[in-house]
């Protein structure tokens, strides 16, 4: 073998070696991953919503509270308890978790592969903080902190949008819950509807606890546990 062709040779398997350790997933990330995945095995057992809603040329305003009732297979399933002002007439409030439960499997997926800056500054917490931008026809970017030991979401903040169907902006914190784990205490929620005969804008402001994990009969409408 010539010079020449050892040099190519050689050149080859460097860059082969280049692309399989750019494409390692990053072990915080993975992480990040598993502890997002992991919380869906739980949920909120109380959630307070302050809701502006704009439809119909019409500002409404109110209060729900939201309580689970149970589980339908893995999904948790919610009752409410209150509507202030009452409701001229009785309406399912709307899901905003089901709507965009697509975009959030979207980027916590370890084969994503965020841009990452370590030593980040969250108020007084050292944080590592990954952004991604992904999607063409369902535009999805993601901004999130997380511990830099053990992959604990602190906050993130995502922005969602599909032509003609929707755009929305969430920032979520993070508080320690059960098992170790941090789960979403405060949400933040602007979007905008623009589906015909539904088109509606406006803002959700949460504030979730009690965070329950799922029983193991949850597959037949399990309901949650007594206070």
């Amino acid at each position: 073998m010539n010079l020449h062709r050892r040099y190519l040779c050689l050149s080859l398997l460097c860059a082969a070696h280049s692309v399989t350790l750019a494409a390692q997933p990053d072990p915080l990330w993975e992480k990040v991953v598993q502890q997002y995945k992991a919380t869906d095995n739980y949920a909120a057992k109380e959630i307070r919503q302050n809701v502006t809603l704009e439809k119909d040329q019409e500002t409404r305003h109110s209060i729900i509270r939201l309580q689970l009732s149970g589980w339908k297979d893995t999904t948790p399933q919610y009752e409410v308890v209150s509507i202030e002002p009452a409701p001229k007439e009785k309406k399912k409030p709307m899901n905003m978790d089901a709507m965009l439960k697509d975009a959030y499997q979207q980027v916590f997926s370890t084969a994503m592969q965020p841009k990452r800056s370590d030593n980040v500054r969250l108020g007084e917490q050292n944080a590592t903080l990954f952004e991604l931008d992904e999607g063409t026809l369902q535009k999805v970017s993601l901004q999130l902190w997380a511990e830099p030991a053990t992959g604990k979401i602190l906050q993130l903040k995502l922005q969602a949008s599909m032509p003609m169907a929707f755009e929305a902006s969430i920032s979520t914190s993070y508080r320690p819950g059960p098992d170790g784990m941090s789960f979403p205490a405060q949400r933040k929620t602007a979007f905008e509807i623009h589906i015909p005969f539904k088109k509606a804008k406006g803002s959700f402001d949460e504030t979730l606890s009690q965070w329950e994990a799922r029983p193991a009969s949850a597959g037949n409408n399990a309901k949650p546990a007594s206070p």
